[in-house]
């Protein structure tokens, strides 16, 4: 007659894609962690947009900031992964806005 919640929840909000929507905001968590121990990276001009297929999406307010940052990619995703503890980032891309 009762059914566990742990069988209901999945299928009441599978179609929400919650699992996305937590990884993001884990994502932007530890973007701040990696700002924080990089002095040089500024939170004003990067702004953390969205992740999909390993690929982090970064909002930046000047394209030269950004061409420098491509040479830092690899070690800001092992940055990002470390501070996520999980391999999540395989690449950033820089967006202008």
């Amino acid at each position: 007659m009762f059914s566990s919640l742990q069988k209901l929840l999945p299928r009441s909000i599978g179609g929400l894609d919650l699992n996305q929507y937590f990884v993001e905001r884990q994502l932007k968590k530890a973007w701040q962690v990696v700002l924080s121990q990089k002095p040089r990276l500024d939170p004003k001009i990067l702004k953390p947009l969205y992740l999909k297929n390993g690929v982090f999406f970064v909002g930046c307010a000047n394209m030269c900031y950004a061409s420098e940052l491509r040479f830092q990619e690899t070690e800001l995703c092992q940055m990002i992964n470390r501070a996520l503890q999980r391999q999540a980032v395989n690449k950033i891309k820089f967006l202008s806005y």
